[in-house]
């Protein structure tokens, strides 16, 4: 590849998934001499386009569940 974007399926930050991941990754490319421009996309929990995106889903899901007038509870 001519460039590498890193997007870690975890949308928060933390030192035990999003930092050992790109720590992971650099340590890899290290050892395999893998010398591509690599840029991170990291913490993206407040994007609005993010959160837009799980209301969709999750209201869709919830109408879906609901159907007929079951009672639905949703837990995060």
């Amino acid at each position: 590849p001519k460039r590498m974007l890193l997007l870690p399926l975890y949308p928060q930050f933390s030192t035990t998934t999003t930092a050992s991941s790109f720590r992971e990754w650099k340590e890899a490319c290290e050892h395999a001499s893998f010398q591509v421009p690599t840029k991170r996309l990291c913490c993206y929990p407040t994007d609005t386009c993010f959160i837009a995106a799980h209301v969709d889903l999750l209201r869709q899901a919830f109408w879906d569940a609901s159907a007929g007038g079951k009672t639905v509870r949703i837990l995060f």
